[in-house]
C-alpha cells in the first residue's frame, strides 16, 4: 500500500488503485507469456480469461521485451476495461473505493462514504431457526 504521507485524498487513492492495477496488469503479462510458451511448445491454446483478451495479447506481442511498459499498458487498461463481479463496477472504481473506505475509516469516519445502492455487497441471507444441537462440542 502507497503511505498516505504527505498525499492528498485524491492522490492517496490515485496511487493506491494504479498500484493494484498494475499488479492485475502483471498478472495478465504472465497470462500472455505463459500462453505463448504452451502455443510453442504445441500445446493447446489457455487463452486470457478477460473481457478484452485481444488487446492484452496486443500488448504483450509489441512490448513482451518491455515488461514494465507492457505491466502498465495492461493494467490502465484493465482498470476501466474490465469489470468485478462482486460489485458491477469498473476495476479502478472498485480498487479506488477500497482506498477511500479505507482512509476515511482511518481519518476517523463512522460510517463508509455513500455508495450508489447497485455497487454495495447485498447483505447475506439471515438464517432462520434456532442453532442445530451438536454442531459444536465443548472442549474439557
Amino acid at each position: 500500500m502507497v503511505s498516505g504521507k504527505g498525499l492528498s485524498y485524491a492522490e492517496y487513492v490515485k496511487q493506491n488503485a494504479a498500484r493494484d492495477l498494475r499488479n492485475e496488469g502483471a498478472a495478465t503479462f504472465a497470462n500472455a507469456q505463459v500462453r505463448a510458451e504452451i502455443a510453442a511448445a504445441k500445446g493447446p491454446d489457455i487463452g486470457i480469461p478477460s473481457a478484452q483478451a485481444s488487446k492484452y495479447q496486443q500488448i504483450y506481442q509489441q512490448d513482451q521485451n518491455n515488461k514494465s511498459a507492457a505491466v502498465d499498458k495492461i493494467g490502465q487498461l484493465y482498470g476501466t476495461g474490465e469489470t468485478t463481479s462482486n460489485t458491477g463496477q469498473n476495476y479502478y472504481q472498485y480498487y479506488a473505493s477500497q482506498y477511500s473506505r479505507a482512509l476515511y475509516y482511518q481519518q476517523g469516519g463512522v460510517e463508509p462514504p455513500p455508495q450508489s445502492q447497485s455497487s454495495r455487497p447485498q447483505a447475506p441471507p439471515v438464517l432462520q431457526g434456532p442453532p442445530r444441537q451438536g454442531l459444536f462440542r465443548r472442549r474439557r
